[in-house]
């Protein structure tokens, strides 16, 4: 005998669009928090990379200036 379609189709492996769409959902939600984090970080690095540069200024003037 023939299997019915709705047998063969309930035997397939892989994902259902509803799971494909709810790591979808996550994954935005983790980006969404994410992102602004990250841009936090690069500023706190760039500025205290600026903060370094103006001391060894300080250090250096210091040291010509003889002060």
């Amino acid at each position: 005998m023939l299997s019915s379609p709705r047998k063969s189709l309930r035997n397939k492996k892989g994902f259902t669009l509803i799971e494909l769409l709810v790591v979808i959902v996550i994954i935005g939600i983790l980006a969404a928090v994410a992102f602004p984090m990250y841009q936090n970080l690069t500023k706190n690095a760039a500025d205290a990379s600026a903060k370094g540069a103006l001391a060894a200024l300080r250090g250096a003037s210091a040291l010509y200036y003889g002060q």
